[in-house]
Order: structure tokens, then sequence, then C-alpha cells
């Protein structure tokens, strides 16, 4: 069951394009009776800004995440967020652009979409339910398990019934210390052609 501590929230945003809906969802959450905190209401003169928010993250259960391209693309938000998740606190997205791009740790999660202003107030309430309902963003059951597929390197040939595996070049067979260092009288017709093709100069001067 909510007590009177899950009425505490912390609003993520970034000030480049959230601050009209935090500011009106801190509005009409005070008006619900939840105590939401913004940024840029409550740090007085001289406060450590990252001590500040990370003691307002970690003194409120609930973290409302507004996704919008500024946040997207702030560290600041990326780092509330993760902060707000490494704590275990309730994280909610709230959808405050149309389009945003969430980041990765977000991109599983169900949000609530307040992007249609003519929808507002219907969309507010639900997000008052899931605050009051203890209601959270939850990773589905398939994400919580790492699937790895390994690729492995085909088996080599098994040699034939009488020894020596077939030479890669002309897939004749020839011993595997002819196929690996070829000499000049044992080198096999199509060893001889590769290398004649592919390495003139060097041919010349090697010595197998």
């Amino acid at each position: 069951m909510p007590t009177d501590e899950d009425h505490r929230i912390f609003i993520s945003y970034a000030h480049r394009d959230g601050v009209a809906l935090a500011a009106r969802l801190q509005q009409d959450l005070t008006a619900s009776e939840f105590d939401a905190w913004l940024d840029n209401q409550r740090l007085v003169a001289g406060a450590v800004w990252t001590a500040e928010i990370e003691r307002e993250i970690d003194t409120r259960p609930v973290t409302l995440a507004l996704l919008t391209p500024g946040s997207y693309e702030s560290e600041i938000c990326r780092a509330e967020q993760l902060r707000a998740l490494r704590k275990g606190k309730r994280l909610i997205p709230v959808l405050a652009a149309p389009g945003a791009d969430r980041p990765l740790h977000l991109e599983a999660r169900q949000y609530r979409d307040l992007t249609d202003p003519g929808c507002y107030a219907a969309r507010f309430q639900e997000l008052v339910a899931d605050i009051r309902g203890g209601v959270t963003a939850k990773l589905p059951e398939s994400y919580r398990e790492t699937r790895v597929t390994y690729l492995t390197a085909p088996r080599a040939s098994p040699t034939t019934s009488n020894g020596p595996r077939p030479c890669a070049p002309c897939a004749t067979p020839c011993s595997p210390r002819t196929a690996a260092r070829p000499s000049p009288s044992r080198r096999c017709p199509a060893w001889a052609a590769l290398e004649k093709r592919c390495w003139p100069r060097r041919s010349r001067a090697m010595r197998w």
C-alpha cells in the first residue's frame, strides 16, 4: 500500500524543452496533495547543485522522467534517471514531446503520454492513479535474460583413410607437412600457380 512517503515526487526534465510541462505537473500534483520537487524552485543561492539533486532523488520514492529531445541529449537527465533506477526508486517515464527518443535504459519501459493538450486532464488522472497505486515502469521478463549466441569456427576436415588431408588450393590429397610448408620439389601445381599469381616477387626469394 502506498504511504505518505509515496507522495514525494522528483521531476526530471530538460530546461531546454521541458520547463512548461514540468511546471504544470508540479502545480497540478501539488493541488492533488503531492509534494513534487523541481530543481529550479528550491535551489538556493550558493547551494551545491549536484548534492542537492542527489539528495532529492535519494529521499523521494517516485521519479517522473519527462521525455523530450532535450532530456534525451542531456547528460544530467540521463544521470538523474539512472540514479533513480540504481537507488530502487519508482520511475515513471512521461512522454512530453511527440516522437521524443528514449535512452536505452528506458527503452523497454511503459510510459504515460502527455503530448496531446486536449487529453491532458485524462492522462494526468491516469498518472495520479499510477502514483497512488504503486505502479512503476518494469522491464518485461523477456528482457531480464540475456540471450547469447556463440559463433564457432567450422571443424577441421578429418584426415582421409590413408592419412593425408586435401590441400586447400587444389583439393587433392597431400601430406600435412607438404600443405603447410611445400618445398619446390614437393609442391602441388595449384600452390605454384597461386604463388606465382599472388606473390610473384616474394616467391623467387622464398625458401621453403
